[in-house]
């Protein structure tokens, strides 16, 4: 928690994910996200409302998205704020909530 507050940014390029612990973590944070497109990674980042979708190995592309964010914090902002909306525990689908991203979601708002 203490790691993820310290970024203004968050960012996961990866070659497959499913339903990324770190991606909601970024969200719960009110972090923007720069994520690979693939997976379950376009469940959870809506592209250009809580954060960007880039192609898989585009290092230009990622690397203009976070220029984007770092110049224009006003979109920064208003991109994370959507994304704590979007991590709303109650709207998180019920086969979501198992497992590891169970423990994160119990780390995060304190659920027993």
């Amino acid at each position: 928690e203490s790691i993820v507050n310290t970024f203004d940014i968050g960012v996961l390029a990866t070659f497959t994910e499913g339903i990324s612990n770190a991606i909601m973590e970024y969200m719960v944070f009110e972090k923007p996200v720069i994520a690979t497109d693939g997976g379950g990674t376009s469940e959870l980042v809506i592209n250009n409302v809580t954060g960007f979708l880039v192609e898989q190995q585009n290092i230009k592309q990622i690397a203009d998205r976070i220029a984007l964010l770092l110049v224009n914090q006003k979109k920064a902002f208003n991109m994370g704020r959507e994304g704590k909306k979007r991590i709303n525990f109650r709207d998180i689908p019920k086969d979501w909530r198992g497992g590891a991203s169970r423990r994160v979601f119990r780390r995060i708002y304190c659920i027993s």
